[in-house]
């Protein structure tokens, strides 16, 4: 239960490279492959971030008052140990509170044997780190987009075999990252990252520093992982009595649109049934803040926000101010509208059942058209 310790292989060249084809062949091979079984939605995504990071049982002002061995037991509890992500948390989270010193390393095999019946604790340990590295690896390469960190739920049983890798298998990963099928449905689940997992996890406890030292990832590729989004965008789908509102607004707006030439309406002077719509997202409030706390930001106050109806015209920008989160409601019974961002050929496709959560995105309506009502409420947001 020690350091562990990997010698190098004495394996060929050709024996290396057949191993690490032999992780690949089995990640998605098309597009059937990655659209099979969740996550398939930011929703989705964003769901098992916050089962990961306790976020629906505990915020993190509360896990911040929790000692090491509560969330360990927690986290253990709350895991599905069928999943192969959820298991490497746990691993993960066990080693970093192992080398900050608030867990001996014979206490591991107490919290992964909680839920698991494995006991080949020292593989699971050394196939986590070497998974985490794997997928950093093929992330910077861009071989699977922003859907890189599913791959540790959609390359599963992968952790006995990556626990024999030496360093001699992950320096041959990224000469061989071309042979992974990138998928062409784009969906941001780089909050997935384990290391980014378990910081949020720990509520800050630890530093990032701390976290990455943990699963060896070497300095230079540490440094150049995302630790941050600085700009990002969530889709949030609302529930049947939210979007019943939501119509009824969007009808109503339409005798308020000789008042939204310019300011548009502040919160203390909007008529029903805006307020209703207001009351729908503060019911929104724990997932809204893991959409934040899962791009590295922190709602400093959800009770404190600006709202505001406004008309977004033509090629004007949804307005987001500095350090704010921007969550958006498209007032209207027609289909969606597609956004398009400047200076790049991006599109985002929004329809009127989701509400868009959005941090310094500059974009706006593609298509002339495209004059939608919107309900925008404005959080402060702070470094995580």
């Amino acid at each position: 239960m020690n350091k562990i310790i990997h010698t190098e292989s004495g394996k060929s060249d050709a024996d290396i490279q057949n191993d690490v084809l032999g992780i690949f062949k089995k990640f998605p091979q098309g597009e059937e492959d990655w659209a099979y079984g969740p996550p398939q939605t930011d929703e989705e995504v964003i769901s098992l971030f916050c089962k990961l990071t306790l976020t629906n049982q505990y915020p993190p002002e509360a896990r911040r008052l929790m000692d090491c061995p509560e969330i360990l037991t927690e986290l253990a509890r709350a895991i599905d140990t069928s999943s192969q992500l959820d298991v490497m948390t746990l691993a993960d989270a066990c080693e970093v509170a192992v080398r900050q010193g608030d867990l001996r390393a014979a206490d591991i095999r107490h919290f992964m044997l909680l839920r698991l019946p494995d006991t080949s604790l020292d593989g699971i340990r050394w196939g986590t780190q070497r998974f985490i590295r794997m997928m950093d690896e093929v992330h910077l390469h861009g071989a699977a987009g922003l859907r890189t960190f599913e791959l540790a739920i959609r390359r599963a049983n992968a952790l006995t075999r990556l626990a024999s890798f030496t360093n001699r298998h992950m320096g041959m990963i990224q000469g061989e990252c071309e042979k992974i099928y990138r998928p062409q449905r784009s969906l941001d689940s780089t909050c997935l990252r384990i290391p980014n997992i378990v910081h949020a996890l720990f509520a800050g406890r630890y530093s990032r520093d701390a976290i990455e030292s943990a699963h060896r990832t070497p300095a230079p590729l540490a440094d150049r992982m995302t630790r941050q989004s600085d700009s990002f965008h969530v889709f949030i789908t609302w529930d049947k009595n939210a979007e019943e509102d939501r119509r009824t607004a969007s009808r109503e707006v339409i005798g308020l649109a000789p008042t939204l030439q310019r300011h548009g309406l502040s919160d203390s002077g909007l008529p029903d049934p805006f307020p209703m719509l207001l009351d729908n997202i503060k019911a929104k409030r724990s997932l809204i803040a893991c959409v934040a706390e899962s791009r590295g930001w922190r709602i400093v106050d959800f009770d404190r926000w600006n709202a505001e109806v406004f008309r977004l015209e033509h090629q004007t920008v949804l307005p987001v101010p500095h350090g704010h989160l921007g969550v958006f409601v498209l007032l209207q019974d027609g289909g969606m509208i597609s956004l398009a961002g400047y200076g790049s050929d991006r599109e985002i496709q929004w329809n009127p059942d989701q509400v868009l959560c959005c941090v310094e995105e500059c974009v706006h309506p593609k298509r002339q058209r495209d004059r939608p009502f919107c309900l925008s409420v404005h959080i402060a947001i702070e470094k995580n």
